[in-house]
């Protein structure tokens, strides 16, 4: 499995058996409301998330699919 299609593939019985969906009460407006986007978009912010989760390393290596 070298795709996230195969690895989809591989467990399309789980998938298909789950009977209630997992995080369906999720309001997203409220997730990214003005508070949220507003601290989101801050520079401090963005500098220290770049520090800690380089976000580009991080997709380029990823070997889990």
């Amino acid at each position: 499995m070298t795709d996230i299609y195969s690895f989809i593939e591989s467990r399309t019985a789980e998938i298909n058996a789950i009977e209630t969906p997992i995080l369906t009460n999720i309001v997203f407006n409220e997730i990214f409301n003005d508070k949220v986007s507003k601290f989101l978009k801050e520079k401090s912010f963005n500098t220290k998330i770049k520090n800690i989760l380089p976000y580009d390393k991080l997709v380029n290596e990823n070997t889990t699919f």
